[in-house]
Order: structure tokens, then sequence, then C-alpha cells
């Protein structure tokens, strides 16, 4: 019997290196797998055993408590189906903290073993997706990328085995960095992975704005200095400095976004409603305004997209009545086609067809290599990551609406965008490569010229082909009842909306029940962390609360995972709670 239970508990453990060592690979292996095998292993080991520590017991309450809650938003919610969905959805907040919590303890050495499997596996996506990056960048080197082949590599490749959103990837380092500082030597692999780890973090932060990162490992030496010697930490902040260099110095973007985030914080923060339709700060007073409306509950689960969705487009219909439509549309990003199918109506009138006759190159500090070429009604660009090319229409009348399409294939994931008067009317990025993809926008004319431009400070090779554009008129308001405009722009983005703030999202889906349950988990789990002196899950902590001010990372199953798994194991095995005390000669003997 002592044998079968030893089995199971090296089942148990395998199955969470497994998890560990799959979770940075889930664009190639689904963490439904490994949920599926932790789970199967978790089976096994019936009859479970809660911690008997209280403090476990009510993390662990606090966590099913949050899943009852969702459970409840679907019942409350006013499309059921979707809701019920959702809560499919979200279940590994169910099984990943009911497994971590009611499953064997085991001895810190293995412990150990799975935070460094899952910290390497973070290294070894890292690495190989820099790798892809360089062998596609040798193999159509003929871009030109001779100022920063970085620039082209990071940002098109370092998120190839996780989401191309970089704010996932992110946590992912973050959390792998805190592993492997946490250690009392440092040999020469491990300084390595610092310096690696530190200077993708930092290349991640700036691409996607999440300076709460960086700012953090200022903290982090300070809280971890008085645990180790005065070299180790010399160690660290050399390490750390060589890495936010080496990011700081290799791409053009990296300088520009960095530089620009004050810029775009004050222009963010201070933008109307009728400014910016999709700014962060539009969606969080929005949010705020449908939460106050049912602030105990909320409105149910998954209604916080088709809410604001329904609530933008009713604001785009009265800007409508109260400013110029140009200044409306010229400034949307994201609702542009569907307030201008359903808000104005136009003539069918023939395209005209872009080639080199009635086109002009356009370029910014390009380089010998960089060329735009036509070729019949197709049109390439190829520069390297010093600037960009283009072309350029300039026979808009201002006033009039247009519309454009066109079919770009990209070699190198760099991309290109439509711009009119300083502003993006469309783009074609990532997605673009293999069989291309197609654009096709609407804008109204403010300036005679709309330009066809590669992404800035990124090496591309594109190929666009059918470019046409329509002169559709002068905008005219339009005549169709509001309840049928309305409608038919809920259709169209029923889904593509959410705060971009997890707190705000929870609050109008769930209420102040819903938020004040899910600050607590965070608040409970970091004062037990701050008690216990384990700076890296304080760190994870405040990096999971941080991000989610800025994104909804339950969104996609990389934030979700993330949050459901680790930091479940995280506490209970970073804590102590499932831990076998250091010296105990039977692993089981403490269960």
């Amino acid at each position: 019997m002592r044998w079968d239970k030893e089995l199971k508990t090296r089942l148990y453990f395998y199955s969470l290196v497994f998890f560990a060592a799959t979770m940075p690979f889930q664009r190639w292996v689904p963490p439904t797998w490994g949920l599926i095998v932790f789970w199967a292993a978790w089976l096994l080991q019936y009859p479970w055993s809660l911690p008997k520590l209280k403090s476990a017991r009510v993390l662990f309450a606090g966590q099913m408590g949050l899943v009852f809650l969702i459970a409840l938003g679907a019942f409350l919610s006013d499309h059921p189906s979707s809701a019920w969905d959702e809560f499919g959805r979200m279940t590994p907040l169910f099984f990943a903290p009911l497994s971590v919590a009611l499953g064997p303890r085991l001895s810190q050495r293995r412990i150990d073993q799975i935070f460094d499997i899952f910290a390497w596996s973070v290294v070894l996506s890292l690495l190989l997706s820099l790798g892809f990056g360089c062998v596609n960048y040798l193999q159509f080197k003929d871009t030109g990328d001779a100022v920063s082949p970085l620039n082209y590599l990071f940002y098109s490749r370092l998120s190839f085995f996780l989401e191309q959103q970089a704010a996932y990837t992110a946590l992912y380092a973050l959390f792998a960095l805190g592993i492997f500082t946490r250690s009392s030597a440092y040999g020469t692999m491990k300084k390595f992975a610092i310096f690696f780890l530190t200077a993708s973090l930092f290349l991640l932060a700036s691409r996607t704005q999440i300076a709460l990162l960086v700012l953090l490992f200022p903290l982090w030496l300070i809280l971890q200095s008085p645990l180790k010697s005065p070299r180790q930490s010399r160690i660290l902040l050399v390490l750390f400095v060589l890495g936010f260099t080496a990011a700081l110095l290799a791409p053009p973007m990296t300088r520009k976004r960095v530089l620009g985030l004050g810029e775009e914080l004050s222009s963010t923060l201070g933008a109307s409603s009728h400014e910016r339709i999709n700014s962060r700060w539009y969606l969080w007073t929005t949010a705020a305004e449908l939460w106050s409306e049912r602030p105990l509950l909320g409105w149910g689960t998954h209604e916080a997209e088709r809410l604001l969705s329904g609530k933008a487009i009713q604001q785009l219909q009265e800007a409508a009545d109260t400013i110029p439509p140009a200044a409306v549309v010229q400034s949307d990003l994201q609702f542009r086609e569907a307030f201008l199918r359903d808000f104005y109506p136009w003539p069918e009138t023939p395209p005209v067809y872009l080639d080199a006759s009635n086109t002009v190159p356009v370029s910014f500090r390009a380089t010998p290599t960089s060329t735009v070429d036509w070729k019949g009604e197709e049109a390439r660009f190829k520069n390297d990551s010093s600037g960009f090319v283009g072309l350029a229409y300039t026979e808009c009348t201002p006033g009039h609406l247009y519309r454009i399409y066109f079919e770009a294939f990209d070699r190198t994931r760099g991309g290109v965008a439509v711009w009119h008067n300083k502003k993006a009317v469309t783009w074609a990025r990532e997605k673009a490569a293999g069989a291309g993809l197609e654009r096709d926008a609407y804008f109204v004319a403010g300036k005679p010229k709309v330009e066809f431009l590669s992404s800035k400070y990124m090496a591309s090779d594109v190929r666009l082909r059918q470019m046409k554009i329509w002169d559709l008129g002068p905008v005219t308001p339009s005549q169709a009842p509001v309840p049928k405009r309305l409608d038919n722009a809920l259709e169209v983005y029923d889904s593509h909306f959410n705060t971009h703030n997890q707190y705000l999202q929870i609050g109008i889906d769930y209420g102040w029940i819903g938020v004040l349950l899910f600050l607590g988990i965070f608040i409970f789990i970091g004062i037990h962390a701050v008690r216990e002196k384990n700076w890296v899950l304080v760190v994870l902590v405040v990096a999971l609360m941080g991000s989610m001010m800025t994104e909804h990372m339950l969104l996609r199953e990389t934030g979700l995972f993330f949050y459901a798994f680790w930091l479940s194991f995280a506490t209970y095995f970073g804590l102590g709670w499932k831990a076998i005390p250091e010296g105990t000669p039977d692993e089981h003997a403490s269960r």
C-alpha cells in the first residue's frame, strides 16, 4: 500500500512537470492538455485532503467563491447561452486551484524542481522564438535590415510560442526571472538566463507599455538584499542594468516607444470620448458608468463586451447630431466602418485602381536597399528598421467619404498601415503572412493625401494587390431609423470590446461583490507572502495586479491559466502549505 501511495504521488509530480514544461509553449501544446493530464493524476490521489492550516482553507474558499459567482452570473445574464459558454471557458479557475489545494504534499526538493523546469522552459521558449526569427531573417535578409535585426526578431518572434500579445509573455518572463533570482548561487547559465530574461522583459514591457513591470526591479532588489550577500546583489544589479541597456540600445522602435510613453499616456488620459473612442480612458469611463447602473451584483457573466459595444455605438450616434461628422469619423478606430455604414448612405461608384501612374513614392530615413516597386497592379515595399517606405494617393477631395481596399502579403511580419491626416485608417500586420490578408476600410478626407506605409522602424517586405479607392461623395446624415442603425452596429461589433481593465470587467459582470472577492484573493496572498518573506510571490502578485490595471488578463488562455494555475501553485507550495517539512523521512507521513 505504501508503494501505491508513492507511485500515485510520483504520477502527480510528473503531471506537474508536464504542465510546467508545456505552459510556455501554448501555441504548440494547448494548456488544456496539461490541465487534463494534471487533473487525471489528481483523481488518482483519492481520498483527497485540504491542508489543515486555516490560511489555506480561507484561500481555497475564496477561489471557489469566485467560481460560484461566475456561475451565478450566468443565471443572471440576459444572454444565458453566451454566458454559459464563458463559464465553460473559465473552468480552469475551478480545476486548477482544486487540484493544487486538495492534492498530495510534495517535498521542497520536488517543488523547487517544478519551479526550475517552468523557468527554464520560459527561457527555452524565448530562445527558440528568437531562433526562428533569426532563421527567417537570414532567409529574407534581402530586405536590407542592416541597422537592427533585433527590431524585427523581438517584435515579430519573441512571443512565437505564446500569445502575440506581449503582455502575457512578459508575465511568464517575470515569473521565470523571479525563480532564478531566488537562488543562493548563480552559475554561468543562470547569469545568462537572468540577463536574457531582463532584456526580453524590457522589450516586451516597452512594446505593450507595461512600464510597471520595469519599475518592479528596483523594488525587487531592495526586498531581496537582506537575504543575499553584497556580491550577489551586485551581480543581480549588473545583470539587470546590462539587460535594460541591451534592450534599450538595440531597436529604434523600443527607444521611440519608451520615450513616447509620457506623451501617449497624457494624450490618452486627456482625450475626450469623441476624440479617441478606443482609448483606455474612454473605455474605463464608459465601463464605470455601466458598473454604476448595477453596482452590487453586476449585469451577469460575459455581459461587459456587449454592453460596452452598445454604449459606444449609442454615443457615436449622439455625437453625430452634435459635432461635425468628419471630426468623429476621422479619429475613430474601432467603430469607423460600422459608424459609416450605419449612419451615412452613399451611392455605388466605380473604384479607382491605384498604380504607378496615380501614386507617388514616400520614404523616411530609407537606406539604398529600401525600395518601392510596381509590377503591374502590385506594389512591393522593402525597407529596413531605420525608417519606412510607401506610396501616397494625392487626389482625395476634403469632406468626401472614401472607401479603400487592398490585399497584403507580408514576408517578414513587418506589416503595412494606411494613414490619413496623421491617423491610421487601417493596418495589416502579423496575420498578413502566408495566404495574405484583405483590408476594407473607410475614412472622411480632411486633406487630399492618403498614404500606404510599411510599419515604422520594422523590417518589412510587403506586397499589396488590388489597391482600390472609391470616392463616395460628400458625407450626409442617414435617414435610417436609429434602432435599426444600433442593431446593425451591434451585430457587427458584438464581441470586439473589452474594458482593458480586469477590475472594471469584473465590476460590470459581477459588481462590487466580484471585485472585492477578486481583490481579496490577491491581498490575502500578498499579506502572507510578505509575512513569509517570499519576495518572488510578492512580485508575482504585484505584477499580476498591475497588469490587470491595463489589460483584461483573463480574456485569453495564456493569462487565464497563468492566474488559475501558477498563482495557486506558487501560493500553496511556495508558502509551505502543501510542502512536506524538511527532515521528514516519509513523504506521506504528514499528508
